[in-house]
């Protein structure tokens, strides 16, 4: 599967400039997603990933920039905003509550959210029936976070910016984060996670986009990245 042209490109996130209080930690930053792409946003520690998803998720809004999802467009938002626009925040302490067993919380988040009974059975069945019935409190971070990524897709989101989803997963447990991913992405949705591991990288993106010197670079798909000097003495070391 290849990147979208440019109108498929459903989230345009242009020139975020962050402070952390009088700290300037992104300058100009910006981030485009494509419908149907899984996109990686890769760069070293503290280079300001995961800030820059609060920005665009409106959880530490930016100081300034522009925000186009699908059709509208916002200089100023908060996380109500991007939710409504279509925006699926994954943040890494996760989003499910903890008191609830996971099909409860799957069938009042289906309800919630207006998803077809087809897509809720759906969801349910790619899931085992023992973890189905396990709370959420008793289910270990590899547990929590495959629950999570098939959980998503009950909001049918446009965009989905998942931060850090495979930490410390073993590679046949990324491989079932990853599955549920690539549905997103086969269902119409623009995917974007984080990660450090350039194996997970190399095995599930489309494209790279580079965090690195408070800014962003489009480098193209995981061959190109590899290709790219810039971009190799970086991250890749």
């Amino acid at each position: 599967m290849t990147p979208h042209d440019s109108d498929e490109r459903v989230l345009d996130a242009e020139d975020l400039v962050v402070h952390r209080g009088s700290t300037l930690i992104l300058t100009s930053a910006s981030l485009r997603l494509d419908r149907g792409t899984i996109t990686a946003l890769a760069g070293r520690n503290g280079a300001g990933k995961s800030t820059l998803f609060d920005a665009i998720a409106g959880v530490r809004p930016p100081t300034s920039g522009r925000l186009r999802i699908g059709a509208l467009t916002r200089w100023r938002w908060r996380q109500h905003h991007v939710a409504h626009m279509g925006l699926f925040f994954w943040p890494q302490q996760g989003y499910l509550s903890r008191a609830l067993s996971v099909e409860t919380q799957c069938t009042w988040m289906a309800a919630r959210w207006d998803t077809p009974r087809a897509l809720h059975d759906e969801v349910l069945d790619s899931l085992p029936t023992e973890l189905r019935r396990t709370e959420v409190l008793a289910l270990s971070p590899g547990e929590r976070r495959r629950v999570e990524a098939a959980i998503l897709r009950l909001r049918q989101p446009l965009v989905v910016l998942a931060d850090e989803p495979f930490a410390g997963a073993a590679p046949i447990a990324a491989e079932l984060f990853a599955t549920h991913l690539q549905q997103l992405a086969r269902d119409g949705a623009a995917v974007c996670f984080t990660s450090h591991e350039w194996w997970i990288v190399e095995a599930f993106a489309h494209r790279v986009v580079h965090c690195t010197s408070r800014t962003t670079l489009d480098v193209g798909t995981p061959r190109a990245a590899r290709e790219n000097h810039a971009f190799r003495t970086d991250f890749l070391g």
